[in-house]
Parts: C-alpha cells; sequence; structure tokens
C-alpha cells in the first residue's frame, strides 16, 4: 500500500536528455494518445509491434485493459526503458508495461512514476517518512548531493534517501584526508562560517569543517583540530617546534604579547610563538627573546665582532631595550647611550660631565683619578667644573676639564688662588 505522496517542486533546469537503456525523444503527448486502436500485436524477432486492422503498423500509445504501452516507430514496443515525451520521462517494465505508482530502475538509476506514469522530474518526493530528490531526467539521487539554484545543497544516501542532523565524512582523493560536513535537521547542508551544532561551536569553509591547524575564521586566527573543534585558552602544540596560544575565546595570540607560567611570550603575524633567540622589535620598541620563547629582562652581555669588545645592555621589567636614558638599577645609575651602558671613565651625557666606574656605574662623590688628581661628582652624579666646593670643611676648585686644581697657584675667575698639594684652598 503506497503512502500519501507529498510533492516540493524543484527549481525548473533547462531539459537534457540522457540515455539509460533506450532513451527515445518522440513527439506524442500521452495525454492525447489513441486508447484502443483496433488492431493486434505481433511479433518480428525479439520486437513486439502493433498492427491495425487495415494491416498498416501503428506507433504511439496503446491502452491495453488498465496497462499502457507505448510503440516507437524504430524500436517497437518498449520495455525496460526510459523515454521523453514532450520533456516528461517515462519508464516500461520488463514485460513493457507503463510503471506508475511505483519505484523502477534501469539497473543504473532509481525512478518514481506517478499515476499517471510520469516521473518525478526536478522533484521531491516523501515516501515512509523520508525524502527523495529527483534530477531532471527523473533519475533519483543517491550517494551524491543535489544543489539547488538557490544554492541550498542536501545529500543523499545510497539509498537515495536526504540525511538529516548528521556528520558526513569525506576524503581527499589525493591525500585520503577525511574531511566532515553536517546536514541539519532540515536537510541543509551547512555551509560557510559559525555554526552551533550538538553543543559546540564549528567553522565552516564551503560546506566543510575548517582543515586541522590554523584558520582564519571571521578575519581573526583560531587553531582547529581534526574532528572540528577549535583550541581555547591555553598552549597549543601543533608539531615541528610549533608553538600558538589560544585566549579563552579561542582566538590565537597574534602580533602580541601574552604572559603564561610567569613570563611574557611574543606571538608574530603567523600566530607562532618566537622561539629564535635574539633580538626583535615591536611597535618601535626592542626585546630579547630567549631560547624557549619567553622575553629577557634585565642585564645582558653582548659581543661586538666588529671591535672585539663585550659590552652591557638593560632590558626594563616590561622587556623593553633601554636606550639614551638612566636607569637606577641596584642602588646605582646606568646610563644607556645607543642601547649600550656607558663604560669605564669621563663621558658627556646631554652635555653635563660624569664619571663611570668599570662596572658601568655612576660616580658620586671623590673620583680618585690616580697621580693625585681627582674629580668630584655632586650626587646628582655631575662632576664639579669651573666650580668650587666645600667639601669636609675644605673649599676645593675643579676646572674646566673637572679636574681638581691642587699644589700650585691658578687664575680662578681672574684672581689668583693657591691650593696645597691635596688640592684643598690656602686663600
Amino acid at each position: 500500500m503506497l503512502k500519501t505522496l507529498r510533492i516540493k517542486v524543484f527549481a525548473t533546469f533547462a531539459a537534457v536528455t540522457l540515455l539509460s537503456g533506450v532513451s527515445i525523444a518522440v513527439n506524442v503527448p500521452y495525454a492525447f494518445a489513441t486508447r484502443n486502436p483496433d488492431g493486434e500485436w505481433y511479433s518480428v524477432g525479439s520486437s513486439t509491434w502493433y498492427r491495425l486492422s487495415n494491416g498498416s503498423s501503428y506507433h504511439g500509445w496503446i491502452q491495453d485493459g488498465d496497462d499502457w504501452y507505448y510503440v516507437h516507430p524504430s524500436y517497437a514496443r518498449l520495455k525496460s526503458s526510459k523515454i521523453n515525451l514532450d520533456g516528461t520521462w517515462y519508464y516500461f517494465r520488463a514485460d513493457a508495461t507503463m510503471a506508475a505508482n511505483e519505484w523502477a530502475t534501469d539497473n543504473h538509476f532509481w525512478f518514481y512514476a506517478k499515476s499517471n506514469g510520469a516521473l518525478y522530474q526536478n522533484e521531491w518526493l516523501f515516501y515512509n517518512e523520508n525524502w527523495y530528490a529527483f534530477d531532471k531526467v527523473g533519475n533519483m539521487y543517491a550517494d551524491r548531493q543535489f544543489c539547488d539554484q538557490n544554492g541550498n545543497c542536501y545529500v543523499f544516501d545510497d539509498q537515495g534517501k536526504m540525511l538529516t542532523d548528521q556528520w558526513i565524512s569525506w576524503h581527499l582523493p589525493l591525500s585520503g584526508t577525511p574531511i566532515w560536513s553536517y546536514v541539519n535537521p532540515q536537510g541543509l547542508l551547512i555551509r560557510e562560517g559559525w555554526h552551533y551544532v550538538h553543543g559546540a561551536w564549528y567553522f565552516f569553509e564551503g560546506t566543510s569543517i575548517a582543515n586541522q591547524g590554523r584558520t582564519i575564521a571571521n578575519g581573526v586566527p583560531y587553531y582547529f583540530y581534526l574532528d572540528g573543534s577549535y583550541a581555547t585558552g591555553g598552549w597549543i602544540n601543533a608539531g615541528n617546534n610549533t608553538w600558538y596560544y589560544a585566549d579563552p575565546s579561542g582566538a590565537l595570540a597574534t602580533n602580541t604579547w601574552r604572559y603564561s607560567g610567569g613570563k611574557w611570550y611574543y606571538f608574530g603575524a603567523d600566530s607562532q610563538i618566537r622561539k629564535e633567540e635574539g633580538l626583535i622589535e615591536v611597535d618601535g620598541h626592542w626585546y630579547y627573546i630567549n631560547a624557549d620563547g619567553s622575553m629577557y629582562t634585565g642585564w645582558l652581555q653582548y659581543y661586538a665582532p666588529h671591535d672585539n669588545m663585550y659590552y652591557w645592555q638593560y632590558f626594563d621589567t616590561n622587556g623593553t631595550l633601554v636606550n639614551n636614558a638612566w636607569r637606577y638599577i641596584n642602588d646605582s645609575w646606568y646610563y644607556f647611550e645607543n642601547t649600550v651602558a656607558q663604560a669605564f671613565g669621563y663621558k658627556l651625557v646631554n652635555g653635563s660631565p660624569y664619571y663611570f666606574t668599570d662596572s658601568c656605574a655612576m660616580a658620586t662623590g671623590w673620583v680618585n683619578l690616580g697621580g693625585g688628581n681627582y674629580y668630584y661628582a655632586d650626587s646628582s652624579g655631575v662632576l664639579a667644573t669651573n666650580a668650587w666646593r666645600s667639601i669636609g670643611n675644605k673649599w676645593y676648585y675643579f676646572g674646566t676639564n673637572s679636574t681638581m686644581y691642587r699644589n700650585g697657584t691658578f687664575t680662578v675667575n681672574g684672581k689668583p688662588e693657591t691650593f696645597d698639594e691635596s688640592g684643598a684652598w690656602l686663600g
């Protein structure tokens, strides 16, 4: 017993006649066929023909009882064949009777014939609680997909049933890599963008979930696993010494820093952690990256092969390389010119003289140059220059080069002034 059929019409397509068995286009409309011409059947070899009572051959539709037949002028009475009559397809059984209200097959495709014999074409059929679809020549879609003119795609199993609410695995022809698609409860093949499926979010590229690895989804990079899920909130080991870091939202850290396990790490434009030890420039600032990818802070000594010298640099707690600036480090002041700590000796910084010790620290107080010669650095570190200083209840004078006057008489501000061997002013 056939169940009530419900039909959903496809978009109209241009007619194309496909050959399957014997499929012949003729111009005799079924609706206007001669039903019972006076005559008889006769056979010639394996072919069956119809001869009218006047002896002439008849070609066209014939109704014999409840059965319909079609006699073709070249192929005789059709059997096990499809025929296209003015754009409508019909199928004839092995006994040559027209199929009606039933499934039929030519051993290549399945069809469904309506009560008037016309096959479903560009139509949907709801049968036994399942949907089936047929193409423009009446062939049922089976083990393939169909997309209508609006871009809606559907997938059918090998029995022709439309799939609903399930994942579908495909394999790439060359690599054999599996890819996954999903059809929703209405049978639509999900495509493009984010979709919430069975309690989780998935991103689709075309009609398949994003491939494993880093993928840009709506302008944001994510890392997707083989099952279509994406990483969130932590480190991702992608193999081959490639590491990513996903925020709680799943977005990969890109062109930015992330703090993890007490250390800072930088992730480049490709979202990968920088793991090559050395300097990197980020937003106009220089940083030093350790071999494990973490940001370096503190003192760093490096070798300059061009002059066979070692120099000291300093990276602040935020990782930036100090450049042309002072820093107070472990109770001492240091000046970094062109990123390098000022080396031992007398140096001008922003026009003011300073003296730096062999540890590169700024000197304060007396500076012994040896041979009885001294500088004197104020608490700011600036050397007294062309100026008097009262030190320990004694007066001292420091000349143009910041050196203390001693052991003689010198002209100071146009007047002769005498100093003893220690540099103390004698008046």
